[in-house]
């Protein structure tokens, strides 16, 4: 028989980088993660073209140049030699919808993002990009805290150090609701919280029933032939 799989069993993870220190613990996290799951690591920023001038005139000089500070980011957060084993990408536009596109483009199962983000008026005009990705996201979202305790590969393996909230892959307005309630339930957590929306799982009797009432079937007038 085929075994089952596991739904911890990552094997793409994607983690959305805005250069501020929760992205970068965000980024440990996840690189740990990774090599606890034996996944591949992504990193992701987007460039959106209302707060970048560059952007709106050039996008290709704009990505060269995010992807190369998104480089020297990756390497200074997790060292010389992790450039080669990360992939970065870069894409413009806002960043919720620009990290799920690159999630779905990529084949990512995991997108990790840090719950503090950048503030000030920056953070005032695009609102918080991690809950936009709860709101959005049908993928499993890792959402760490500024300070996780542990960023081993071992304290990642022991589950208990990721505190496991479920929600139901409804429709897209339930969605909104559900990842702005989840994004305030973890936006204080101080430890990790994976995010899965899982299929509900529906009764066939009730919903057969419920679409075509069973007939139930008449006695039988006939009469009874003993058997000799």
């Amino acid at each position: 028989m085929p075994q089952a799989t596991s739904p911890f069993a990552f094997r793409s993870i994607l983690c959305a980088i805005d250069f501020s220190g929760s992205s970068a613990v965000a980024l440990r996290y996840a690189a740990a993660f990774a090599r606890a799951r034996k996944a591949r690591l992504s990193v992701v920023f987007a460039v959106d073209p209302l707060l970048s001038a560059a952007a709106a005139y050039d996008n290709r000089s704009t990505s060269r140049a995010a992807k190369k500070e998104l480089d020297q980011f990756v390497r200074g957060t997790l060292g010389p030699s992790a450039g080669g084993a990360v992939r970065a990408f870069v894409g413009i536009g806002k960043p919720a919808p620009t990290v799920l596109a690159i999630a779905d483009s990529i084949g990512a199962d995991l997108v990790v993002a840090g719950t503090h983000g950048l503030t000030g008026i920056r953070k005032l005009l695009v609102g918080s990009t991690t809950e936009a990705i709860l709101r959005r996201s049908t993928l499993p979202v890792l959402v760490v805290p500024p300070s996780p305790e542990q960023l081993t590969a071992r304290g990642v393996r022991r589950l208990p150090h990721v505190l496991v909230l479920t929600l139901p892959r409804s429709g897209r307005f339930s969605r909104l609701v559900q990842g702005s309630d989840a994004y305030h339930f973890v936006h204080d957590a101080r430890c990790p919280v994976l995010v899965m929306r899982l299929q509900p799982v529906m009764d066939r009797t009730v919903t057969l029933s419920a679409r075509r009432p069973l007939k139930r079937r008449a006695p039988s007038k006939r009469p009874l032939r003993s058997v000799a």
